[in-house]
């Protein structure tokens, strides 16, 4: 899935994706992706659509597996679910990667206690600016 908080240099990249792409302009909007495995396709001919859009200076971009949001915990042993990932997402998104990050982790190990990890976690933020060249990653 992807997530794009937007600000306000517009940079246009183009975007595939399966099953759904989800952006937000302090308002969530959904943009489909195509519905159709990454990998082996029967139809060789079938391909994944493109979209260009438009990013702005500071915007971020999340790319993420389903691992966190399918992670059993909370008080009644029950899935982290998508909306409250996102909600998520948007309160931490103006804030310095590495803290995101650390929100992240310890939302996470809050959420399962002690139930074990059930999938595969990956969550990856992009911030656009100016000058990446100084901009170590965390």
């Amino acid at each position: 899935d992807w997530f794009i908080c937007e600000n306000a240099c517009p940079i246009d990249l183009p975007i595939s994706g399966v099953i759904e792409n989800v952006f937000c302009d302090n308002e969530f909007i959904e943009l489909r992706g195509d519905p159709m495995p990454i990998g082996y396709y029967h139809d060789d001919n079938q391909f994944f659509s493109n979209q260009e859009l438009a990013f702005r200076e500071n915007d971020m971009i999340y790319m993420f597996s389903d691992g966190y949001v399918d992670q059993l915990g909370g008080p009644d042993r029950k899935t982290y679910k998508s909306k409250q990932f996102k909600q998520l997402l948007k309160e931490i998104h103006q804030k310095p990667l590495a803290e995101q990050k650390k929100i992240l982790e310890t939302e996470y190990e809050t959420w399962r206690s002690n139930i074990g990890q059930i999938d595969d976690i990956l969550i990856m933020g992009i911030r656009f600016t100016s000058n990446m060249s100084d901009k170590k990653p965390h």
